[in-house]
């Protein structure tokens, strides 16, 4: 479909999804997030994607919620809201909810800011990788809120409670490098390498078995809430799954071969 607030591109196992309104940083208002909602939704039905980035438009990943839609609903120049929006209990973020389910891998290339909502976008993604220039807020205490999108269950055990804590009451910024000390982001790389590096790991994964990817995202967050016996008998079945798709076949005929394997994603 034809998105006005984002744009979708594919290429080899590769979805982008790129925030595209540069002109306010990429704030995400209520349109933009509905489209955010059908893309992934989109993602998660092709099997050809095994891999989806997002990344922002411009100087910038994005911004947060769109201040100017949070000034109209208060002074109550919002438009009506459809009975839909009225009656979710998700406060227009709708998105967050498939992007949590997607079995496919979720990088977030972030080339600037990620403020507010834009880091509980980047938290909820499985990668994340910065630029330079990146920067990082919670942000929420600072416009009087409690954090969204799962923002307060992710951080805490991306970074430890202690330091999420602090970033969530202090609304303070960090620089990229205090994200990959953190442990926020997986790494940094300059500002003019970021798209190439986030692609060419994408590849990496895109080219992996797909079943066996899937299964260790799943397994890994299952984990999080698993003791060790359950996680154990867990990766045990993930195993049996994987012992009967092509792709295993493959790698071990490979072996014998003394060849790289050709996976195919089933």
């Amino acid at each position: 479909m034809a998105y006005q607030n984002i744009a979708v591109a594919k290429d080899h196992r590769i979805a982008t999804i790129t925030l595209n309104r540069p002109e306010k940083v990429n704030a995400i208002n209520r349109e933009m997030s509905r489209e955010l909602t059908q893309a992934i939704e989109e993602m998660v039905s092709d099997d050809d994607i095994g891999v989806v980035i997002f990344t922002g438009a411009g100087r910038g990943f994005c911004s947060g919620a769109d201040i100017s839609m949070q000034a109209a609903r208060l002074s109550g120049e919002l438009k009506r809201a459809s009975r839909r929006e009225v009656t979710s209990p998700l406060g227009g973020w709708e998105f967050f909810i498939p992007l949590a389910k997607m079995d496919k891998l979720a990088i977030a290339a972030v080339n600037g800011i990620a403020y507010g909502v834009g880091l509980s976008l980047a938290l909820a993604c499985d990668i994340r990788v910065a630029s330079e220039k990146a920067r990082f807020s919670s942000g929420y205490v600072k416009m009087g809120l409690t954090p969204g999108g799962g923002h307060s269950f992710l951080l805490p055990r991306i970074v430890g409670i202690s330091k999420a804590i602090e970033l969530m009451c202090t609304g303070d910024i960090i620089d990229a490098g205090e994200a990959e000390k953190i442990g926020l982001v997986a790494k940094v790389v300059p500002a003019g390498e970021l798209m190439n590096s986030v692609h060419s790991m994408a590849k990496k994964i895109a080219d992996s078995p797909f079943v066996a990817v899937e299964l260790i995202k799943r397994l890994t967050y299952m984990g999080l809430e698993n003791n060790l016996e359950r996680q154990i008998y867990l990766e045990s079945y993930a195993q049996r799954i994987c012992h009967g798709t092509e792709d295993h076949k493959e790698a071990v005929k490979a072996f014998f071969d003394k060849r790289p394997p050709l996976f195919r994603g089933r």
